[in-house]
């Protein structure tokens, strides 16, 4: 019975230990659903189950930080392209790589210097990099300048994590 007592009081250490551990992992559980959720576009879901996780642990550095994230949710770059917006653009006889470094000026420009544009040309040794072209715009959408350079110089502009690839059209 005397060896009885220690094993019953290890065993009874142990069993606590699981139990502690086991809300941080359940928390942990809550946090990706949240952030499954909010990926999704359920906002109030996500909320919802981060406030929840909150609630059992207030000082959770995860719960804290996916919150923050929630609240100023990053954009991608192809949402800082359509929300941009460009007063005035005249290019006169400029070549492809002549107005994407405009475009780049202009973007940081119009965006406050938020927003670097970073283009990567992935275009075949037979394109005619000195075709020149004219451009007249105003009151429009950076992802529309884009898409009008397109047109003129026959290529696309494919939103990439973190630069802008450009292509031949036929190429997807």
């Amino acid at each position: 019975m005397k060896h009885l007592i220690p094993a019953i009081g290890l065993i009874s250490c142990l069993f606590s230990s699981f139990t502690v551990a086991s809300p941080s992992g359940a928390n942990a559980q809550t946090i990706e659903q949240a952030k499954r959720a909010f990926a999704g576009g359920d906002q109030s879901t996500a909320f919802s189950l981060i406030q929840k996780v909150l609630a059992q642990d207030p000082n959770n550095p995860e719960a804290k930080e996916t919150l923050a994230q929630f609240k100023n949710p990053k954009k991608s770059l192809k949402q800082q392209i359509e929300t941009v917006s460009v007063d005035q653009v005249r290019f006169k006889q400029v070549t492809l790589s002549e107005a994407l470094a405009a475009t780049t000026a202009i973007a940081e420009k119009n965006s406050g210097g938020s927003l670097h544009l970073n283009f990567v040309q992935q275009l075949p040794e037979s394109f005619d990099q000195t075709k020149r072209f004219n451009l007249d715009l105003s009151n429009i959408p950076l992802s529309e300048l884009l898409r009008y350079i397109g047109q003129l110089t026959n290529t696309q502009f494919v939103p990439e994590t973190y630069a802008i690839s450009v292509r031949p059209i036929d190429q997807p």
